[in-house]
């Protein structure tokens, strides 16, 4: 079993709910700042165990981004239609 799809799947309803207690902008920033630093210490990781370790950080960083990017995306676009392309567009991207 992959530990950042692992973390990642368990932990997006625990990191919207965060969200919604935080804030998701600053969930969000929270995110990508631990998603980047654990993403540069994986490529320098020096054993399977690190490496394991640290795509779990990630998995977990990267529960942090999708609810707060899926509700930015419902804030940006008031109008039905360009909400409903986005949100079609946002698994993709």
């Amino acid at each position: 079993m992959d530990a950042y799809s692992f973390l990642l799947a368990g932990f997006l309803i625990t990191m919207g709910n965060l969200g919604d207690r935080i804030g998701r902008r600053r969930l969000l920033l929270i995110g990508a700042a631990l998603f980047g630093l654990a993403s540069v210490c994986a490529a320098y990781a020096s054993s399977p165990e690190s490496l394991i370790v640290l795509r779990g950080l990630m998995g977990l960083a990267g529960a942090t981004l999708m609810p707060s990017t899926l509700a930015l995306i419902s804030n940006m676009f008031p109008d039905a239609r360009q909400r409903g392309l986005a949100i079609g567009i946002w698994p993709v991207a």
